[in-house]
């Protein structure tokens, strides 16, 4: 599959839970399951832009540019779902778009400093990724600390299977850790076996046929579409929930 049919996809699960998500009282929860599959695939999809595209200036652009644009509507959007966060904040409970540019940020740090010369660039750059991974996580971007740290290591890692290992253990860290929750408390089946946890791994885990099935071609050039899509949908959303 092409990057944009597997985009396409994720476009959809990713709708799908925002319909739930935004307007709970009308859409059943398992549109929240299916809107699992949408991240794991953004993230993977992230760092193989990176590793195509011309210029990665451009592109980190192009995400903040539609991070900033996305926030309001989105703010506005969950407004009653979302927690400790003010209804419209640019830096608190941030959109997705806020924490792929993250991830872009810190491949390109890495790339800078693989290209220094002086050690103090590299400990800059080092540094300066550490901060983005914190920022994103006591900021509460969508998927916090761990969706940046993936793109990240979905760049630098050199082999499928590692980036496949990568996927896994972040799609564990979001939805899995309720098994060892059940381990630690005394396996707990009744409390952390629930149909909501097991529902919500499998369907992240429904995103890996999906990477592995990853052609590493571009397909049509409609790129600007998913650009548009993000706060179109959510703009839309944010009419109907106020």
């Amino acid at each position: 599959m092409t990057a944009f049919a597997i985009k396409t996809v994720a476009l959809i699960c990713m709708i799908i839970d925002h319909l739930s998500a935004a307007m709970p009282d009308y859409f059943p929860f398992y549109f929240r399951i299916i809107g699992r599959v949408s991240f794991p695939i953004f993230a993977y999809l992230t760092a193989e832009g990176c590793r195509h595209t011309k210029n990665i200036k451009k592109y980190m652009l192009r995400l903040g540019l539609f991070a900033i644009l996305s926030q309001i509507p989105f703010c506005l959007a969950f407004a009653n779902t979302r927690y400790n966060v003010p209804s419209v904040s640019f830096i608190f409970g941030t959109n997705i778009f806020y924490t792929i540019c993250l991830g872009v940020l810190c491949i390109y740090m890495f790339q800078e400093a693989m290209q220094a010369i002086n050690k103090i660039y590299i400990f800059i750059a080092a540094v300066l990724i550490i901060t983005a991974i914190t920022a994103a996580q006591l900021t509460f971007a969508d998927y916090g600390g761990a969706g940046v740290a993936v793109i990240f290591l979905l760049y630098i890692l050199p082999e499928k299977r590692l980036r496949y290992t990568a996927i896994f253990l972040l799609i564990m860290y979001l939805y899995g850790r309720f098994m060892l929750d059940g381990i630690l408390q005394g396996w707990g089946i009744n409390e952390f076996f629930t149909q909501r946890n097991i529902g919500l791994l499998m369907g992240a885990m429904a995103s890996m046929p999906f990477i592995m099935l990853y052609n590493g071609k571009r397909g049509t050039g409609a790129k600007w579409l998913f650009y548009i899509a993000y706060p179109g949908h959510l703009a839309l959303l944010a009419l109907f929930t106020h």
